[in-house]
């Protein structure tokens, strides 16, 4: 929908990265409240799949948030075109390239952990972020 396009504007990779990082008065409350919300909900699923400690997992979900936010940022800059016209073909596509990003991220810092657990943490993980997401562009933006 012409709705969702536009919403997309604010869009760039990830849950946290949803808000209007880039409007003329900057990051409003919402930034932040999804990004809280979204990395304490990522660390707490991690921790419930026993992939890191809840410290750890804190401050992992911050990590790679971060980069998949600087990954939108530029993105949005090199590939403006990259959107569908469809909604739910967007988040599928946006949700593959976040998992893309996350994932090596994420197995940098667990190196000791098997490849798999990385790859269905970094999957599940995103999940999580793109149904908050999802939520977030039903009922709260506008």
């Amino acid at each position: 929908s012409t709705e969702f396009i536009h919403k997309m504007d604010y869009l760039l990779l990830d849950v946290v990265d949803v808000v209007p990082a880039r409007t003329p008065n900057g990051p409003g409350i919402d930034f932040y409240l999804l990004l809280v919300i979204t990395i304490l909900a990522e660390a707490a699923l991690m921790q419930v799949m026993k992939y890191q400690r809840w410290g750890q997992a804190l401050l992992q979900s911050l990590l790679v948030n971060l980069v998949s936010l600087a990954v939108g940022f530029l993105l949005l800059e090199w590939v403006p075109g990259l959107f569908f016209p469809d909604q739910l073909l967007n988040l599928a596509a946006l949700w593959l390239i976040t998992v893309g990003v996350e994932c090596p991220v994420l197995y940098l810092l667990n190196r000791k952990k098997p490849l798999a657990a990385t790859i269905k943490t970094a999957i599940l993980i995103n999940l999580l972020s793109y149904i908050l997401f999802f939520l977030y562009l039903q009922f709260f933006a506008r």
